[in-house]
Order: C-alpha cells, then structure tokens, then sequence
C-alpha cells in the first residue's frame, strides 16, 4: 500500500514538473506576457453560446454553439469557430472548424504574422 501511494505521488509530481516545462517550451517567454485585450462570454444555459477571446500575442479564439434536436432522445450540440495564433517565427496560423453529427472537420490557414514593431508595441 505505502509503495502504490508513494508511486503515485511521484509520478503526480513527475507530471506537474514536465506540464510546466512543455508549457514554456510550447508558449515561450511570448505567451508568458500576453494581455487579454477581449473576452466575451454568452451561454443561455440550455446549450447555445458563443465566446471569444484576443490577446496582446495574436493569439484569439472564438466559437458559437448551437443545441439541435431539443425535444429528441439525442439531442446535440453544433459547435463552429476558429482559432489563431503567431508562431516564434512570426506565421499567423488560424485553424477554422466545425463539429456536428457528421463528426469534427477542421481546415489551416497559414498567413503573414504581426509586423516587428506591432508585437512588440502590444507588449508594452
């Protein structure tokens, strides 16, 4: 029992560890400052909503819901957005997608990032 606990701990400790260390190997010091420029959040509580987001990095976010089949046994929701980010070498990658009952389809954009001066002047 204190073997099965102890590994347990350990391996608890192992993962919280190496989730910080992917995150800033993944977001770097960029992300690490990022404001929050936008946030809207709207959810009538019975399945439809939409929320967004922008940050100071480029990143942004922004997807809307839609609950269908109500009154039926299997009712669902539909879920359409997208979501963008500048990558370290300055791409703007967006990623536009949808999930219904034909499953999740999703399509990458790839376009120029922020100018040199734009992301350092959101930054402060």
């Amino acid at each position: 029992m204190n073997n099965t606990l102890f590994a347990l701990c350990l391996a608890l400790a192992i993962i919280s560890v190496n989730s910080q260390l992917l995150s800033k190997l993944i977001g770097g010091a960029q992300n690490a400052a990022a404001q929050i420029l936008k946030y809207d959040n709207d959810n009538d509580g019975t399945g439809n909503y939409h929320f967004n987001y922008e940050q100071s990095d480029g990143t942004k976010h922004e997807q809307t819901g839609i609950l269908k089949d109500a009154g039926n046994l299997n009712p669902f929701v539909i879920a359409k957005g997208f979501y963008e980010w500048i990558s370290p070498e300055n791409k703007k990658y967006r990623v536009q997608y949808e999930a219904d009952e034909n499953g999740y389809r999703s399509e990458l954009e790839e376009g120029p990032g922020l100018p040199p001066n734009v992301g350092a002047s959101l930054l402060g």
